[in-house]
């Protein structure tokens, strides 16, 4: 790895200093080095890696990064794949589920290139709802205002159905044994 993986990795750190995982106090970081780990261990390039880190950069802190930013710096490949994997901004009023819809809409889309790194975040993310549920039971769902068990269940199977026709993976494998592990724990 290079100077621009470090770079990218303090930018990820600045950007998320404050933030932790939804319904846990573990910091934001570990869920983006947990999606360049399963990139990297997938046979993922170091820019695969570095878009990874910057995955959640615009949509969370769309005041401190955004696209120009990290196209100028890191590359227009990196940038290419921040975006496919950024959900597109929410509109004021209307629901999460109507949110997720536009972004499983945007994913059906993404180019080869970004969707190793999307079923990455989409996996490590599986993991951490199965790790809340397996630490706190049917009382990890308190610790949020939204989504609902029933909101998460169907976003898993909409993500599914939306990568259906994308060539299988290793990660699509990971990720559809995922969803069929958390189906149950969901209904």
């Amino acid at each position: 790895m290079t100077e621009s993986f470090a770079k990218a990795v303090e930018v990820a750190r600045r950007v998320h200093l404050h933030q932790k995982r939804r319904g846990v106090d573990v910091p934001y970081i570990a869920h983006l080095l947990g999606v360049a780990a399963l990139v990297l261990n997938d046979g993922g390039s170091e820019a695969e890696a570095i878009a990874a880190i910057l995955h959640d950069t615009v949509e969370d802190h769309p005041d401190q990064v955004n696209f120009h930013d990290i196209r100028t710096v890191f590359g227009p490949y990196v940038a290419m794949m921040v975006e496919a994997a950024t959900e597109p901004p929410s509109m004021q009023e209307s629901s999460w589920k109507d949110q997720k819809q536009r972004y499983i809409d945007h994913v059906a889309q993404a180019p080869a290139e970004a969707r190793r790194l999307i079923l990455a975040d989409k996996i490590d993310n599986a993991r951490s709802v199965q790790s809340g549920l397996a630490q706190w039971g049917e009382s990890y769902w308190r610790r949020f205002a939204s989504p609902t068990k029933d909101e998460i269940r169907w976003y898993h199977r909409a993500l599914q159905r939306a990568t259906a026709d994308w060539p299988p993976t290793p990660l699509h494998k990971i990720f559809d044994h995922l969803v069929e592990k958390l189906d149950p724990l969901l209904s």
